[in-house]
């Protein structure tokens, strides 16, 4: 086994055999709720002849309230939660080196709050997620889980309390399952968002313009303000022989392995670059995650050829400072490194 993955292994505190069952890659959604989706193909590791996937729409945003403020001209009405996307999995036998079409959503915005005579505005519906390409028989499998309908906001003058979204609904998989449908609202107080299903599912917003958990969630509506943002869609693919162990929260983290990684500069304030030199072609993944683990964005998913790989990760860079890691995958080893932007 990689003596770099070993480390991992070790530092993660959970026994991962190398070939076992494991959290394996996480195709995120957008970083912005009025982003469009996040689009690409993933292609199957060496080595991987059998993945599960679950595909999470995102959930819809939270409605605003109208009729302005307590204590206003108007009693304020509240707006109603956002719908949980749709939920589809499947497990399949997959050739190595084969490519599937991924699409995952983006969390519908909130909704903002109506002045003393105006309505509130209703969440933006949460975007679809799909994926699809040919299976190890030639077999044409199309996952598709509907994003979450925004919850909508509530009545000016006096009116009524806005609705709760509809629940995405999903098809193409072995399990299909349509989300939590988003709570109406009650007068002036908001009703929730509704919740995901499935393994991996987010949780819909409970109190007062709380954002949906990611995968799907469901925002909740505004009672006194703006409602929720969505949660944002996902694509979870695991399986036998898939490297994809994440690292639980660090303070200082630093693997290197027979790849020569380098970030520079670093710490860095506008731009940086990734180095590391390849021996033989191979299919990578880099991912830039947070310290907890969870994944920022995907910088690249494809073969690289032998020889030196530069990336430039200035337009994956987050707008925070903070400390974030950069993960690079292959078939022969696994490598973390830190990077701190000021």
């Amino acid at each position: 086994m990689n003596k770099t993955l070993l480390t991992l292994i070790f530092f993660t505190g959970m026994w991962y055999s190398f070939g076992l069952y494991a959290q394996g890659v996480i195709l995120p959604g957008p970083t912005s709720c009025d982003e469009p989706a996040n689009t690409g193909t993933w292609i199957v590791p060496t080595g991987v002849t059998s993945i599960t996937v679950e595909v999470y729409g995102a959930g819809g945003g939270g409605g605003g309230n109208g009729g302005g403020s307590n204590g206003g001209f108007f009693y304020t009405r509240a707006g109603g939660g956002g719908g949980a996307g749709g939920f589809s999995t499947i497990t399949i036998d997959v050739t190595p080196g084969s490519s599937f079409a991924f699409s995952v959503g983006a969390g519908g915005c909130s909704g903002d709050p109506g002045g003393d005579f105006d309505d509130g505005d209703d969440g933006s519906n949460g975007q679809n997620s799909m994926f699809s390409g040919m299976d190890a028989d030639g077999t044409f499998i199309s996952l598709t889980a509907n994003g979450g309908i925004g919850g909508t906001g509530g009545e000016g003058e006096e009116g009524s309390a806005g609705i709760g979204g509809l629940g995405g609904s999903a098809s193409g998989g072995a399990t299909n399952s349509t989300g939590g449908n988003g709570i109406n609202g009650n007068e002036g107080n908001h009703g929730a968002g509704g919740s995901a299903f499935g393994p991996n599912g987010g949780n819909g917003g409970v109190n007062e313009g709380a954002e949906g958990e990611s995968y799907g969630g469901g925002a909740a509506g505004g009672g006194d303000s703006f409602g929720g943002h969505g949660g944002n869609g996902g694509i979870l693919i695991s399986g036998p022989n898939l490297i994809g162990v994440t690292p639980n929260p660090v303070d200082e983290i630093n693997y290197q392995d027979d790849l020569g990684i380098s970030i520079s500069p670093n710490p860095a304030i506008h731009s940086m670059w990734l180095e590391f030199t390849v021996k033989q072609q191979d299919l990578f993944n880099i991912a830039l995650l947070d310290v907890t683990g969870k994944l920022i964005r995907t910088v690249y998913n494809g073969s690289l050829n032998a020889g030196t790989q530069r990336f430039d990760l200035t337009p994956q860079l987050p707008y925070k400072s903070g400390v974030y890691l950069v993960q690079v995958q292959y078939s022969h080893g696994y490598s973390v490194s830190k990077l701190v932007v000021h």
